[in-house]
């Protein structure tokens, strides 16, 4: 998203001064396309009044599964708390390791695609003499955790402690 909100600010900048576009929008409605598959899997589209049949095969998106397993981990009282009472459970720790799997495949996915469309695009900015987008602000950092969003797992505090069965 921070990579569509930076092109676009590029685009209105651009039109504000009267400048040439060029293909930005066009390379813009590239990104686009090629992030939405990857957002799908992280953000589950909304779909109003859709049956539960027809919901998308990973749930509500990573980051909502992220978030219930975050619930799950703090709810119960004593763990969440600082005490050993209500230590995850080895199938709680089991689902937390299947969601960094998947994340890992989305951000193995998301980085090389984020430099390729985001390259084109300010290649095409500054052979209109524009300012860019800048890849720091926008790349998947390398040691996304959970905690990078916002999100408590316990996972620093379960050494030592035993995994309820």
């Amino acid at each position: 998203a921070a990579a569509r909100v930076q092109a676009r600010d590029v685009i209105a900048k651009a039109r504000a001064a009267e400048r040439n576009l060029g293909r930005l929008p066009e390379l813009l409605q590239a990104l686009t396309d090629s992030l939405a598959p990857l957002e799908a899997r992280l953000t589950a589209p909304e779909r109003g009044g859709a049956p539960v049949g027809e919901a998308p095969e990973s749930g509500s998106g990573l980051l909502a599964d992220y978030r219930t397993l975050m619930s799950y981990f703090n709810s119960g009282g004593g763990y969440g708390a600082g005490g050993a009472e209500g230590a995850p459970t080895t199938g709680g720790l089991g689902r937390k390791s299947d969601l960094d799997a998947e994340w890992a495949e989305v951000r193995a996915s998301m980085t090389p695609l984020l430099d390729r469309r985001i390259a084109a695009f300010n290649a095409e900015v500054s052979r209109l003499g524009l300012e860019g987008i800048s890849l720091a602000s926008v790349a998947p950092p390398q040691n996304f955790s959970p905690r990078a969003s916002r999100m408590w797992l316990p996972t620093e505090r379960m050494r030592g402690h035993k995994v309820q069965k």
